[in-house]
């Protein structure tokens, strides 16, 4: 748009323009280039400061108000500054000094040309970039709203409320809308049954999908392995037509192996199996958090694990199974790792040690409150954390005991001069638990029994409880003495230090290193069939021993090692 009340100039400016291929619109008066533009708003406006009625300023005015990413070209003369200093404090883009040079003014209009040309290049770009993200975030909602129901139906299947004698509750917490933890459970009969738990490396749908494909090759196994193919588990158990934990989970490896390393990615899991016939759990922990297991009457709890790697590091890996009895009343809780590896942005960490703490202060509550009360720990220490990571708890209860376990429990000082009684309570809980199974060990397998018992009790007093010096008092060691499918399973709990195997030969020492060797150690070894350390830097230390009702342990007799 050219305005300017000289008629002359308006045909020569007019005719440079048109020759410059610009559409002009050319005004006689600013009133006509104000109507005008209210109509059709122009890209650039040149106009006169000195004209008839309103001024060039006046419009430069209006068109800033009313049109403020269209430019204005003014043109003065040097000897009205006054209104040149005005004109420049409403926003004029250039101003033009008469008489006006062709050149000059077509230079203007080019460089404003351009800057509306990339003006508005952007604003498509952004408008572009607007349409492109919205229809992003609607494939992301949809992919999540799809993740989500894949999750519900296949990644995330809890076990029923209720089997058998087993009541469960279960509760997730996923850091975006779809979760790389995984659980699943795979039942059996009514009283056999697999959970497994896990989790993958990162998170959102990347980590959904590789939790996907382990728990699509655990089915694959239960589904495709023929049964006369399946090692099973040891014969005239209740339990003998199913697959061995330790092939379930070689096949597992094979199948996924490849893909996890070629995407070096990982998952790690625990596979539990409950064996409630027999009156045991089963397990695999493949580099997951440990399986927690609180005793209806043990003041502490008991961190079980495994030494596997995680699914996806070693192409080869042997599995092997350890189990442990379970009591009328007993917990099993499974943790993912968000729960404990977790800080607030304040730097508050939610530790192991603090989740088992408050597992043992739930004791009381039923476990769909307990599970609650984990979760909300949790809640409480990542509130305001963008990074906070998936979250899993399960909380299994055993309402009923097998018949055919039987225990006794009893708590002892850490002492030394506790152990005759001790020892007194483990001769007199062993012979009624095992005249209840008709059998009747010789004195051999109960002098190792004992032999056994002692020195784990004392190694216990000196270097796990009186290891740690800041300890003003002592917690009692809790003994639990099980009679379970003719073996007799001992379990010692205490809070102290790491209670460490130390490496040995399995020849008896010689008088020159019986020091070095672990003397007392080798003795424990000799006179049980399975001795398992289970650690933790929170405090909570176990050890358990196992022996068969007469089996030798040993070529040398356990009575001569004494």
């Amino acid at each position: 748009m050219f305005v300017d009340d000289d008629e002359i100039t308006r045909m020569i400016i007019g005719r440079w323009l048109a020759e410059e291929n610009y559409a002009v619109t050319e005004c006689s008066s600013a009133e006509e280039a104000i109507r005008i533009a209210a109509v059709t708003p122009p890209s650039i406006v040149v106009t006169d400061l000195q004209m008839t009625g309103l001024s060039g300023l006046d419009l430069t005015v209006h068109i800033k108000k009313h049109l403020p990413e269209t430019p204005v070209v003014l043109i003065t003369s040097t000897s009205d500054m006054e209104a040149t200093v005005q004109a420049l404090n409403v926003g004029v883009d250039h101003l033009l000094i008469k008489p006006i040079d062709r050149t000059r003014l077509m230079g203007y209009l080019r460089r404003l040309s351009d800057e509306i040309a990339t003006k508005q290049a952007l604003a498509a770009a952004q408008d572009d970039l607007r349409l492109k993200t919205e229809t992003l975030e609607r494939i992301r909602a949809n992919e999540g709203a799809v993740g989500a129901r894949v999750q519900e139906m296949i990644l995330y299947r809890a076990p029923a409320k209720m089997i058998g004698p087993v009541i469960s509750a279960h509760r997730l917490a996923p850091a975006l809308q779809v979760s790389g933890d995984f659980l699943d459970c795979f039942p059996h009969s009514p009283d056999c049954f697999d959970i497994v738990i896990g989790d993958a490396m990162g998170k959102g749908l990347g980590a959904a999908l590789l939790s996907t494909g382990v728990k699509t090759a655990m089915m694959r196994h239960f589904m495709q392995t023929p049964m006369d193919a399946r090692p099973r588990v040891p014969e005239n158990s209740p339990d003998e037509s199913l697959p061995a934990l330790g092939s379930l989970m070689a096949d597992v490896r094979d199948q996924v192996h490849f893909a996890f390393s070629s995407l070096e990615s990982f998952v790690t899991l625990m596979c539990i199996r409950l064996r409630l016939r027999l009156g045991v759990v089963e397990w695999i922990d493949c580099g997951h958090n440990k399986l927690i297991l609180l005793r209806k009457h043990s003041p502490h709890c008991i961190l079980l694990h495994g030494d596997n790697l995680p699914l996806g590091i070693a192409p080869a890996e042997a599995y092997s199974s350890r189990q442990a009895p379970l009591l009328c009343g007993d917990r099993i809780v499974l943790l993912t790792d968000g729960l404990i590896e977790t800080t607030s942005s304040s730097g508050v960490a939610l530790d192991l040690s603090s989740i088992l703490h408050e597992l043992l202060r739930t004791r009381g509550m039923d476990i769909d409150s307990a599970a609650d009360r984990i979760l909300a720990l949790s809640d409480v220490t990542v509130s305001g954390h963008s990074t906070a990571d998936d979250r899993t708890v399960l909380l299994l209860e055993l309402t009923e005991g097998c018949p055919g376990v039987r225990s006794h429990d009893a708590c002892f000082d850490a002492l030394v001069t506790a152990l005759p009684d001790a020892r007194n309570w483990l001769t007199d809980s062993v012979r009624e638990l095992v005249a209840g199974t008709g059998n009747r060990p010789g004195d051999d397998w109960t002098t190792a029994l004992e032999l056994g018992f002692t020195e784990t009790f004392a190694n216990i007093v000196r270097h796990g409880v009186r290891a740690i010096e800041s300890l003003e008092t002592t917690e009692p060691i809790w003994i639990l003495a099980v009679c379970c499918n003719s073996e007799i399973y001992l379990e010692l709990q205490y809070v102290g230090a790491e209670f460490e195997e130390r490496r040995h030969d399995s020849r008896a020492p010689t008088g020159e290193d019986i020091a070095e060797n672990g003397y007392g150690l080798f003795l424990i070894e000799e006179c049980f069939d399975e001795v398992r350390y289970y650690s933790d830097p929170s405090g909570m230390q176990a050890v358990t021993l196992r022996k068969a009702f007469g089996s030798p342990t040993s070529s040398t007799r356990p009575g001569e090692l004494a």
